[in-house]
């Protein structure tokens, strides 16, 4: 692998990187005022902080960072982010997030913010106001001893807000001409570079565009960077908002958006100023980052979600281990938006916000035990490592010819190259682990009786649905459309709108293909979260030859049509092909089949009830764990 590049140092103002890797903060933004909330960004500094990155970032903890009462315990994040020998950067906010007296906040002018609050246009003095207060919070991180600063004037910031010629109609000197528009932002870091000095390192994130109708163009973000020159030292380019969800999928850019989001802007801002530029959005592996580097489009890196799904793989880079990287599948279940904080994860990396619960090296077990594990979909495979890592006999029992599972087809496909990876990681650490792996070996009791396990993992998976209509037996199983997009006729209909079915459909209309989803509930996808059902709705919506259907029961498939029920209304959709991507139901009878054959049983994954990756590693993994 070759990372030269990314593993030279570099020199930002008055601080040296070791490398070239930036931790993203990924949690709620400190601030001279803060609402209270929860902190994703923190929870994990502890492992990135020993995993290798140059610079790690630290976001407020929903409270006064400076407050006396909080004074020790930031004190300590520092230390902790700074144990390894990283360089520490706090995020700053330049935002008015807390409603006034009356019910208001401050913005470029008075109305109704994108947020539904209620605004009022800063004055003169409330402007300076907010800037020395910003600039006051500086300089105390910077005496209590972060390295740098990273000011957020992008996403949904008052920099942004200012910008934006829909959202700043102000007809004073800070409104209007573009000069004027990018005055107030520009004043304001004026005001903290001087209250911070010369030598300390000033960090600016910016969107390159807010991916809205009411966003400035990326011309204009050009020119006020070259305006900053100067005054920051590094630019960190991002793109997309935060409250608009519809543009927060740009932000944290999801499988549907290609890996490098904003790399050509990037570009322009390394050809066009003297600043040094930080890249950020879906760089997912070490290789695209050196390459990057290597031809100039950035000087430096910020990981954010790979860094959660593995904070040890700059260590394993360093230490020839690359094949060792467990790569980040871009689920987006560790970002809280997504999962509307119902389940803040990691799908790869169990132990994310569950440090405590779980040390990373666990002390090997005195006596060590026979492990039987049926089924080599993804929860066998994680089960099967996490128990060999804690020093037991592990013996996989694979019916197939392959292991994965499901994997072979859910990898399948243009957008899926970061599952595909996870997908070649588990496979490669079966391959190097002392597990004793039987493929094209049907389990059952009696096998296992002769085997005497310990403890008995049972992970057999799922079976696609079955459509008891009539006509059913004409319809194509989606697993066989994946595999053989050749044997799909031109005009295709999907019965089943979920995740499966609406990446198949996606998928065969980018190939030409005429195709029409019919789904039975009022929306689609609903098995995914949903920043990804937003993207993935953005790029459905751009196929003229893709349609959706739903509300729609499907009762009668004839030679070439099917029958759906609409409204209470029957029509009738032509096809070529009919594609069943109804959803998959558990193998639960086939699982409890194998139980009696030792005490300790247990059933994980698809088996037990159908999930996603997140719920078959999140499971698997401690039970393999913690015999």
């Amino acid at each position: 692998m070759k990372v030269e590049a990314l593993f030279s140092p570099l020199k930002v103002n008055g601080m040296m990187l070791r490398n070239r890797i930036v931790a993203a903060p990924m949690g709620i933004i400190a601030s001279h005022k803060i609402i209270s909330s929860t902190n994703y960004g923190a929870i994990s500094a502890w492992d990135r902080s020993m995993g290798g990155s140059a610079l790690v970032h630290i976001p407020g903890e929903g409270v006064d960072l400076f407050n006396k009462y909080e004074l020790d315990v930031t004190k300590e994040q520092i230390n902790v982010a700074k144990q390894d020998g990283a360089k520490v950067a706090c995020e700053v906010g330049f935002f008015s997030m807390v409603p006034d007296e009356e019910g208001y906040v401050y913005g470029p002018m008075d109305g109704i913010r994108f947020d539904g609050l209620k605004m009022k246009a800063f004055t003169y003095e409330k402007m300076r106001e907010l800037a020395e207060e910003t600039a006051q919070f500086c300089v105390k991180c910077k005496k209590i001893g972060f390295d740098a600063v990273t000011l957020h004037f992008g996403h949904d910031s008052l920099g942004s807000q200012f910008l934006s010629p829909v959202w700043n109609q102000r007809e004073d000197e800070y409104g209007g001409s573009l000069e004027n528009r990018c005055r107030f932002p520009k004043e304001a870091l004026e005001i903290i570079r001087k209250a911070v000095g010369p030598d300390y390192p000033i960090i600016v994130r910016l969107s390159r565009q807010l991916m809205v109708p009411e966003t400035y163009p990326e011309e204009d973000m050009l020119y006020f960077i070259k305006e900053i020159e100067g005054l920051a030292d590094m630019v960190n380019i991002s793109c997309g908002m935060d409250v608009y969800h519809a543009a927060n999928v740009h932000a944290v850019p999801t499988i549907f958006e290609p890996h490098n989001y904003n790399a050509a802007f990037a570009k322009k801002v390394k050809e066009n100023t003297n600043l040094l530029v930080c890249l950020v959005g879906a760089v997912m592996n070490p290789e695209e980052a050196n390459e990057l580097i290597e031809k100039g489009y950035t000087d430096c890196c910020m990981f954010g979600r790979s860094l959660i799904a593995d904070p040890y793989w700059p260590k394993k880079i360093m230490n020839g281990h690359e094949e060792d990287i467990v790569p980040c599948i871009r689920c987006m279940h560790c970002y809280h938006i997504a999962t509307d904080h119902w389940n803040v994860q990691c799908s790869v990396n169990p132990r994310f916000r569950r440090e405590d619960r779980m040390a990373l090296t666990q002390p090997i077990k005195t006596t060590n035990k026979h492990v039987v594990i049926v089924g080599g979909g993804v929860s066998g495979m994680v089960a099967a490592l996490s128990a060999s890592d804690q020093g037991h006999h592990v013996t996989l029992l694979e019916k197939e010819d392959h292991l994965g599972g499901l994997l072979k087809w859910a990898s399948e496909g243009p957008f899926k190259e970061d599952l595909r990876a996870y997908q070649k990681y588990l496979t490669h650490q079966i391959e190097k682990s002392s597990i004793d792996v039987r493929l094209n070996t049907k389990a059952d009791k009696k096998m296992l009786e002769i085997l005497k396990p310990d403890r008995l993992i049972v992970a057999v998976g799922s079976a696609s649905a079955n459509l008891h209509i009539k006509g059913a037996e004409k319809m194509m199983d989606s697993l066989t459309a994946i595999e053989s997009k050749a044997k799909v006729g031109h005009k295709a209909v999907i019965i089943g709108g979920g995740s499966i079915g609406c990446e198949l459909g996606l998928e065969l209309s980018l190939e030409g293909h005429d195709v029409t989803i019919v789904e039975m509930a009022d929306d689609i996808a609903l098995n995914g979260n949903m920043l990804y059902r937003i993207a993935l709705k953005q790029h459905m919506d751009k196929q003229d030859n893709l349609h959706v259907v739903t509300q729609a029961c499907c009762k009668e498939i004839e030679e070439d049509q099917v029958i759906v029920e609409i409204n209470g209304k029957e029509e009738k959709i032509g096809f070529d092909t009919i594609i069943n991507a109804a959803g998959r139901k558990a193998l639960k009878e086939e699982a409890m089949s194998l139980y009696g054959v030792c005490k300790d049983t247990v059933m994980v994954g698809d088996c037990e009830r159908v999930g996603s990756v997140i719920d078959a590693v999140n499971i698997a993994y401690f039970v393999g764990k913690s015999l």
